[in-house]
């Protein structure tokens, strides 16, 4: 089950309609047992409660994993992308192995996102807290931009490739956003 979960990741099934089959399974298998059970029902619906559980579980555990697993492996190549066009050499043959379209031109973004004030409390692990931060920026930048933008980004900041011609307007509202993802300050230049 759960190596099928993984699998339905990589295509791009999402997790509810995966759940949804295994439990629609889970249901049918409850139908056919409940009719024909004479006695101690109670005893055959712990178990189905059970077994339901131990699919679920298994289930978005092996899609989760797989979806980081991809996640890092596009991480790695934007990265290797981002380089090879920071640096001159042709990105174009790297973009294509990596399965990543580039734009015919970007936008440069040098970015640098201040400390969350989460990221002070001694209560809290700063590790955590700054990688939190990061994600929602990632995150933001992926629902405003229309293409998904290539970036080398830190908890502190970095390098983002808006894909297009420079929009003052369009990069003052990204900015705009990603500070309010962030929940502090997000500094930006461009190029």
């Amino acid at each position: 089950l759960g190596g099928r979960a993984a699998q339905w990741a990589r295509e791009g099934v999402p997790l509810r309609a995966v759940l949804g089959v295994y439990h629609e399974g889970i249901q049918m298998g409850w139908d056919l047992v409940s009719e024909r059970a004479t006695s101690n029902l109670t005893s055959v619906a712990k178990a189905f409660v059970a077994l339901s559980e131990r699919i679920s579980t298994a289930a978005s555990a092996s899609y989760v994993d797989e979806l980081q697993a991809v996640a890092s492996e596009h991480h790695t190549a934007a990265h290797t992308v981002v380089t090879a066009l920071l640096s001159g050499h042709n990105a174009r043959s790297v973009a294509r192995q990596s399965g990543i379209e580039l734009a015919d031109s970007f936008t440069v973004l040098a970015v640098s996102i201040a400390a969350h004030p989460d990221e002070s409390n001694p209560a809290l692990p700063r590790a955590v807290t700054a990688r939190r931060k990061l994600r929602r920026v990632q995150a933001e930048l992926a629902l405003v931009c229309d293409r998904s933008p290539l970036s080398m980004l830190s908890a502190e900041g970095g390098t983002i490739l808006v894909p297009g011609e420079r929009d003052d307007e369009r990069l003052a509202t990204l900015v705009e956003r990603m500070s309010v993802a962030a929940e502090t300050a997000v500094t930006a230049t461009v190029a």
